[in-house]
């Protein structure tokens, strides 16, 4: 079984809100969609399909 989350450097809320807790406790394989924030951490950002283009990752933040 798996389950398919956002899971990227731009949203980390799979982290943060349980989900990826629940698919170990479940025996669950998480399935990362849009690990390079759509495109925007890669090359492909201006290959995006127009319903992609309103894609707004969060931002990413530097830690020193």
């Amino acid at each position: 079984m798996t389950n398919q989350v956002e899971i990227s450097l731009t949203q980390l809320a799979a982290f943060e809100d349980g989900t990826l807790d629940q698919c170990q406790a479940l025996n669950i394989t998480p399935l990362a969609w849009s690990p390079l924030g759509g495109g925007l951490l890669g090359d492909g950002a201006g290959d995006l399909l127009p319903s992609q283009k309103a894609y707004k990752p969060a931002p990413i933040i530097a830690l020193p």
